[in-house]
């Protein structure tokens, strides 16, 4: 008979481990908590203002000296067992540093237990090294699957709070329940520094991944990792077994969900707008319902409402609100309800043209109503913008039919949809305008030498042209400015050398107070981070494309004022590259080790989309 395979370790070694990385995580926090450290919650930036924009860091010493406590008598159970010399000094330490911490107010008296902690570790870590019998083995291996399920289990108590929000409402951070939750939030702020950061890794990522292959030593070892990740985007065997239809359905189902959460009656009773711009909507949308005669009616939406910069998302807006016969207000409030599964459907659609996988289409729509771009869109009502970027990448996808099989007829749906962008939002259209023309400069390049290429970019330029010609005849038409117009002047005035001096402070301030804070997302970013380090650009249309997307606003990134850095960054699908990631993560026979982190990742996404949709209400 077959022998049944051994663990490769037990329960006692893995239980042990767990608490030693639960006793360093609260150590961790407990120091930044004596540091003072600011950081930025979002929990109440939008609501009335409850707190200043940064608070100290602060995780109610009593309660968690006490989970302190519990952890450290339950390692010392641990070490008695063990039967070594090593563990003597080591509970007396734990024991005393404890005892002192929580007998008394002195914030002093905390100083011995700081000491002791690390002095805690390292005699473990001295025992696993030093004595070949010792029991407890810790290995990096373990420490690492541990800290895992720490990861895990942080970030499932944390949703969980969140999910049950509606059913059980209390205030939040306003009782014992909110606990996990309340140090998942603060964690994830503290990584949340890490944001803009990453954002100007991303944005500089040529530059990025050619100091890490040419001048560090395990660069070259790092980015086969990073290749592995960033992937191929075809269609290959995979280790996901769950239905493709399964999970699209799960993708447009929270898409649907998510926007809904915050109007929910227990959390949102009065039913308040909670983005921001339905504020501008509203009137605009009233001129046009009181409109006297199809002239009046036309010259409000083409010219006199915001400059005519708009009109088909004014347009939706009128057509919605006749047909339903709902009150405006309400039709623009849950507007998010109809845009989100949109941009999911549309990314599904962008994802599984480019790269012909049904699976990795599956991960990023997956991502999508979690991602930033979701979040922000909803908190600042960028309805417009929103449209226009379905437009985008339904215009982008019909460009990559075009490239590859080279049908003719899909030139004219790629102009119709670029126009659609024209008249959704302005400036949005000029910024995909530059995407695209950056799109086929680079494209160019790379296929110089095929046959038909001059052809080939002859005909995406007359389309571009066309569009183009099209803004202008608008402008001379109706009497107001054209999209490139108004980006030229909006560069003029808010891009500028002097800028590039603030970036730093711009950029701080788009991650922690502008739009809420809530582009604060370090894991989407990190993930993105490293697909555009990894990425094959050379032979990958969908890649160029989404490329093209997120370096056309470099400029901008690096010499915008705040609000345009917030308007660029919401431009680029950050949610495909994110999704990409995860989805060569686990799609390989995935380790355990790969699920945790998948799973772990997902639920991190969770927390960020819940915790921000609950605290969007805005102040009357």
């Amino acid at each position: 008979m077959l022998q049944q395979a051994q663990p490769l370790f037990s329960r006692r070694q893995e239980a042990f481990t767990l608490l030693l990385v639960t006793y360093v995580f609260m150590f961790v926090l407990m120091v930044v908590d004596i540091a003072d450290i600011l950081y930025s919650p979002t929990a109440n930036r939008i609501t009335a203002v409850r707190v200043p924009f940064e608070v100290i860091f602060t995780i109610t010493k009593h309660v968690d000296q006490l989970v302190m406590f519990v952890l450290a008598i339950s390692i010392s159970s641990f070490l008695l067992n063990s039967r070594h010399l090593i563990v003597v000094p080591t509970i007396v330490a734990i024991a005393a540093s404890v005892w002192i911490a929580t007998s008394t107010e002195d914030p002093n008296a905390s100083l011995p237990f700081f000491v002791a902690s690390p002095l805690i570790v390292a005699a473990v870590v001295y025992a696993t090294r030093s004595y070949s019998r010792f029991d407890l083995k810790v290995s990096r291996k373990l420490v690492y699957m541990s800290a895992l399920k720490f990861a895990i289990g942080m970030e499932a108590f944390g949703i969980i709070r969140w999910i049950l929000f509606p059913i059980f409402p209390s205030a939040i951070s306003g009782d014992l329940s909110w606990r996990f939750t309340e140090v998942e939030t603060k964690v994830f702020y503290l990584l949340g520094f890490a944001s803009p950061f990453l954002l100007v890794a991303v944005s500089s990522s040529y530059l990025v991944r050619y100091i890490m292959t040419q001048f560090l030593g395990t660069g070259r070892k790092v980015m086969q990792v990073i290749r592995s990740l960033a992937g191929d985007t075809e269609a290959k065997d995979s280790a996901i077994t769950i239905s493709t239809r399964a999970l699209l359905i799960a993708a447009l189902t929270a898409s649907v969900i998510l926007p809904i959460y915050p109007y929910i009656p227990t959390i949102n009773p009065d039913f308040k707008s909670v983005s921001t711009d339905v504020f501008y909507y509203t009137p605009w949308m009233e001129t046009v319902l009181d409109s006297d005669g199809l002239d009046e009616f036309a010259e409000n939406i083409f010219v006199n409402i915001s400059g005519g910069d708009r009109p088909l998302s004014l347009l939706v807006f009128f057509a919605l609100t006749t047909a339903t016969g709902a009150p405006l207000v309400t039709i623009l409030q849950l507007m998010p309800v109809i845009l989100t599964p949109a941009l999911t459907a549309t990314a599904y659609y962008f994802v599984l043209t480019g790269s012909k996988n049904k699976q990795l289409a599956v991960m990023v729509a997956l991502i999508v109503p979690f991602s930033t771009t979701v979040i922000v869109g909803i908190y600042a009502g960028f309805y417009a913008n929103w449209m226009a970027i379905i437009f985008s990448l339904l215009a982008f996808s019909f460009l990559l039919k075009f490239l590859e099989s080279g049908r003719k007829s899909y030139l004219p749906v790629i102009l119709g949809f670029i126009i659609a962008i024209l008249f959704a939002h302005n400036y949005t259209w000029s910024y995909m305008i530059s995407a695209l023309v950056l799109f086929s400069v680079v494209y160019g390049v790379i296929h110089r030498r095929r046959r038909g290429i001059v052809t080939t970019l002859v005909l995406v330029g007359i389309v571009i042209a066309i569009s183009i010609s099209v803004d202008l005849s608008k402008m001379a038409f109706l009497r107001n400015d054209s999209g490139l117009d108004k980006e030229i002047a909006a560069a003029a005035n808010q891009i500028a050398a002097e800028e590039f001096t603030r970036r730093w402070n711009n950029l701080n301030y788009v991650f922690t107070i502008f739009l809420g804070g809530y582009y604060t997302n370090s894991v989407i970013y990190a993930l993105a981070l490293v697909w555009m380090i990894g990425a094959r650009y050379k032979d990958d249309n969908m890649n160029l494309a989404i490329m093209a997307m997120t370096f056309v606003g470099v400029i901008a990134l690096f010499a915008g004022e705040y609000s345009v850095q917030s308007r660029v960054l919401w431009n680029i699908p950050i949610f495909i590259p994110a999704g990409i990631v995860l989805y060569n993560l686990i799609r390989q026979p995935a380790s355990l080790a790969n699920k945790a982190i998948f799973i772990a990742i997902m639920i991190y996404f969770g927390n960020y989309a819940l915790r921000s949709l609950a605290n969007l209400q805005l102040p009357s």
